[in-house]
């Protein structure tokens, strides 16, 4: 059970970083487009789940 919670955060933290870095690239590039939005997005909701996980498992 720990050791899925741990896979889970490391997964959260790579999509948050991926969705960052692109999300930076993209607004430099081409301005606020969709494709950054949805990055935006979806590092977001990896924080929003990361921020959960964070609560539950901490005594």
């Amino acid at each position: 059970m720990r050791l899925r919670v741990l896979a889970i955060r490391i997964a959260l933290t790579i999509v948050q970083m991926i969705g960052t870095i692109a999300g930076i690239v993209y607004f430099g590039e081409e301005g606020l487009s969709n494709a950054t939005v949805l990055l935006f997005l979806f590092a977001g909701i990896a924080t929003y789940w990361q921020l959960r996980l964070s609560r539950r498992a901490a005594p």
